[in-house]
């Protein structure tokens, strides 16, 4: 661990990074498929494949750097409100995110044959109290699941494709809306307008990529023909959800949590479906 982890600091792979580049490097070198993130347990004495080998490459960076690991490096946060508060999502980065078995049980189900461990999505959900947890009715537990699987996949995606500049506006832009619906101090407003821009963002990158100039619009309408065009087919009825006013930003409209998460909702999937075609 010690030659792998001066590996990535000569290639000066930033600390949070580590367990995740870590763990590809290891398993390039034993030629096995490890998937992260670790699962939670103690690895079996005397095993070194599989899960163990995942939870034990992970400890020893978090032996290493301890508390320099706790900044968040994942693919992307997601807002979403749930009996009548909004709650964020914090994604961790994974190998094969698609292949996943998600559940939010305190029993965690088996994993399939040599598959990844089982993620508890409600770990992902910043401050979700244990007590809210052990209340969730049957169709709570489904329906998060369900928004966890909708930003798990579209945010893995657009994390893998190359990182233009436009790219990386788009998830800023994604992020700043996350914050402007859960975050310290709510603007509805202003995140409806993110949501439109990192949707509009993301389909002039997809424009770009094709070797077009993006028209100088916030009009999803004209830029939704033009993606579509290119392979990034968006329906209709995200566009409809997440179109705006530009005044939205100053307080001359009156959104509601409703609207925004909708909004933001829909930008997400935009951004899965441009992912699609620019990776």
């Amino acid at each position: 661990m010690e030659k792998v982890d001066r590996r990535l600091a000569g290639s000066h792979v930033a600390v949070p990074w580590r367990p995740a580049m870590g763990l590809a490097q290891v398993a390039t070198a034993v030629d096995e498929e490890l998937w992260g993130p670790p699962p939670e347990r103690e690895p079996r004495p005397g095993i070194y494949t599989g899960a163990d080998l995942v939870i034990r490459v992970d400890r020893w960076f978090r032996e290493r750097y301890g508390k320099k690991l706790e900044a968040y490096w994942g693919p992307g946060r997601l807002a979403f409100e749930f009996r009548g508060a909004t709650w964020i999502l914090r994604y961790p980065f994974a190998i094969a995110p698609n292949g996943l078995l998600l559940h939010t049980s305190s029993v965690p189900p088996k994993s399939p044959d040599g598959g990844p461990e089982p993620l508890n999505v409600l770990e992902y959900i910043l401050d979700f109290p244990a007590a809210l947890g052990e209340s969730l009715s049957r169709e709570e537990r489904g329906s998060l699941v369900e928004t966890f699987r909708l930003g798990w996949e579209a945010l893995n995606a657009i994390t893998d494709v190359d990182q233009t500049p436009l790219v990386k506006a788009a998830v800023a832009d994604h992020d700043a809306c996350v914050a402007s619906i859960a975050g310290e101090s709510p603007n509805l407003g202003q995140a409806r307008w993110s949501a439109l821009q990192a949707a509009e963002k993301a389909m002039k990158a997809v424009l770009l990529r094709a070797g077009r100039n993006p028209p100088r619009s916030h009009d999803l309408s004209i830029l939704r023909p033009l993606a579509a065009a290119e392979g990034a087919d968006i329906p209709q009825a995200l566009v409809d959800v997440i179109q705006c006013r530009a005044d939205v930003r100053y307080g001359d409209d009156s959104s509601t949590i409703a609207q925004a998460i909708e909004a933001h909702h829909g930008s997400v999937r935009v951004l899965g479906i441009c992912s699609r075609v620019l990776g």
